[in-house]
This record gives structure tokens, C-alpha cells and sequence, in this order.
């Protein structure tokens, strides 16, 4: 089933935002929420619903089924964790899964970066369609970090993912202990977030969606 939009909000500062979108200082930071499907189409599973699909192949005993670092955690003890991340690759893969509303009004906007804690390509994907030349990048933190460059550019965005991505499973943070490490990572600065990012978090203003 396909969720429904809830009511749209009303206290929305809309002069700000189209400043901030018109001077190219709003950046968009990507939930979950950004790629489910809406009004009929075909979107990717909620972490509640990865959750509970995991928690049925490793046989889950507890009761918070939708917990998805909970149960990922479980997952890893019972079957490992390079068949956790082949499997969330495979969920995740969905061919008949296209940019949805929010990617391609996203794409149509003057931004040079998006932010998304997402493993999928549904952002850049959107960019393209608008024939512009995405980049992508992700915080891998058990890699050397590269810093950006070139500089994005509207024509020239950046995708940066801070949760990993799945074109490389082993960046991707799925348990309870990914995400303990990834939390020490950015707070010990090793490895170091790109001074890009850096300057887009301190100099810019963050929309989530």
C-alpha cells in the first residue's frame, strides 16, 4: 500500500526559502520519506518495512519488528553481515522504482547539493532526466575521505550521502553498531568530512524533507 501525504503544512516561511533557493543556499537533506511512492507509484520500502522483511528471514524474536538497526543488528548475529547488506541490495533494487515527485521538483531547483542519509540513485537519476551532470560522494568511514572537487555547480550538483550508498554495500550504516561507529567517526574527525561539506552545513540553510 502506498502511503498517503499528510496535510500540508501552513506555517511555512515561503519568502525565506525562495530567497535561499533563489541565492543558491538552500540545500535539500533527503529522509527516507523522499523515495517511498505516492498517488499510485511505485516506491522503495519503508525502514519499518525493511525491518519487518529482515526480521522474517533471520526470524526475529523480539517484538520491535520495525526497529531497523535493531533488527539488522540481530540479522548480522544470525546469518552475517555480508548477507545483511545482499539482501537490503537486492530490496532495494527495485527496477520499476523512478524518481519520484520530490526528486524532480528537487532536480528543477537551482541547487549545486542535495544531502540524503538514502542508499539509492532515485536524486541523481532526477538530475539527469533534467540533463544536468550529477556527482555523487558518500562519508565512508572506513575509507580515506576525499574532498570535493570540482566545486559543484547547478548544471554540475552533488549527491553526498552520509549513510553510505548502495553502489558500495560496505559504506552502507544498517545496524546498531554502523551507526555507533559512524557517530564516534564524525565526531573524532576520522575520517574528516570533506571541508565542502563542512562549509555547506556551517554556510548554508538546511531544508529536510
Amino acid at each position: 500500500m502506498n502511503p498517503t501525504l499528510e496535510p500540508f503544512p501552513t506555517d511555512i516561511d515561503w519568502d525565506t526559502l525562495v530567497d535561499e533557493l533563489q541565492k543558491q543556499t538552500l540545500v535539500p537533506f533527503l529522509g527516507a520519506g523522499a523515495s517511498l511512492g505516492f498517488d499510485g507509484a511505485t516506491g522503495l520500502p519503508t525502514g519499518g518495512r525493511l525491518a519487518e522483511m529482515l526480521a522474517d528471514e533471520c526470524k526475529y524474536p523480539g517484538k520491535d519488528k520495525f526497529d531497523l538497526l535493531r533488527v539488522a543488528q540481530y540479522y548480522v548475529f544470525r546469518r552475517g553481515e555480508m548477507r545483511l547488506r545482499s539482501s537490503l541490495h537486492e530490496k532495494l533494487s527495485l527496477k520499476e522504482v523512478k524518481p519520484g515527485e520530490v526528486h524532480n521538483l528537487i532536480a528543477s531547483w537551482p541547487v549545486n547539493v542535495v544531502l540524503t542519509t538514502n542508499f539509492d540513485n532515485l536524486m541523481e537519476r532526477a538530475f539527469s532526466k533534467r540533463d544536468k551532470d550529477p556527482a555523487k560522494a558518500l562519508y565512508d568511514r572506513s575509507g580515506d575521505q576525499k574532498e570535493i572537487d570540482p566545486t559543484p555547480t547547478v548544471a554540475t550538483p552533488l549527491v553526498y550521502k552520509l549513510h553510505g550508498s548502495l553502489e558500495n554495500p560496505d559504506s552502507m550504516i544498517v545496524t546498531e553498531d554502523n551507526y555507533i561507529d559512524f557517530l564516534i567517526s564524525l565526531i573524532e574527525g576520522n575520517p574528516k568530512v570533506p571541508s565542502f561539506i563542512k562549509k555547506t552545513f556551517r554556510e548554508s540553510s538546511i531544508l529536510f524533507i
